[in-house]
């Protein structure tokens, strides 16, 4: 968890460029379809917007964070393999449920459906998020998690959450076997954009697929 500059957006964006623009050629010259050059222009768009807004919700997180932790009940040592294991777990826990009631309250639901507002699934979209998840208190669920384990490595670890989430943005990866049990993969989220009343509300998991199939 000393590394966590390693993480820092800036090192990911080149990384994204890449894959959105394979996307673009994959699009254009192998499945034969049309680009989303709009929604893509779009969520750019918004992911823009979304630099001040992030600063701010920075200002408002980070004191409750310090809060909790400062009145922790343990200290899980996340120097150690067990404990990044916990702080995996714990993580994806909060993450799932934070997701679930996303969808399932109407306040939280107004600042998430920006996000599943794309006709079309695509790596841009991943960038395609609200602009007012400091107000609608989503972030809130994973206020106990600073009761273990400190600021930084939840922060490192819910960055490493979103950025595996980037690659589930994609209609260019097809079905992952075995896989398919464990992790959340493209095929489980595209399910969970789509609009079909069947596939309504399923697949919250950020990285593993289990919560949804104990819950």
């Amino acid at each position: 968890m000393h590394h966590a500059h390693l993480l820092q957006p800036v090192r990911f964006y080149p990384l994204a460029t890449a894959a959105i623009l394979v996307e673009i050629g994959w699009c254009l010259w192998v499945a034969r379809r049309a680009y989303p050059w709009k929604e893509t222009a779009a969520s750019l768009s918004i992911f823009v917007m979304r630099i001040p807004v992030k600063a701010l919700h920075g200002l408002v997180v980070v004191p409750v964070a310090l809060f909790a932790w400062s009145h922790r009940v343990a200290a899980v040592p996340v120097g150690t393999w067990w404990g990044i294991g916990l702080l995996f777990l714990a993580e994806e826990l909060a993450y799932y449920w934070s997701h679930r009631l996303g969808h399932e309250v109407r306040w939280l639901w107004a600042s998430h459906v920006v996000h599943h507002s794309p006709r079309r699934i695509h790596f841009a979209s991943a960038a395609r998020l609200g602009l007012t998840e400091t107000l609608s208190g989503g972030w809130l669920v994973h206020v106990p998690l600073y009761l273990f384990f400190p600021p930084k490595a939840v922060a490192v670890m819910f960055a490493l959450n979103l950025f595996y989430q980037f690659w589930l943005h994609t209609e260019m990866i097809g079905r992952l076997g075995p896989l398919e049990w464990v992790l959340n993969t493209p095929a489980h989220h595209r399910l969970h954009h789509a609009r079909n009343a069947p596939y309504l509300d399923r697949n919250y998991g950020g990285v593993l697929i289990v919560w949804d199939r104990l819950f």
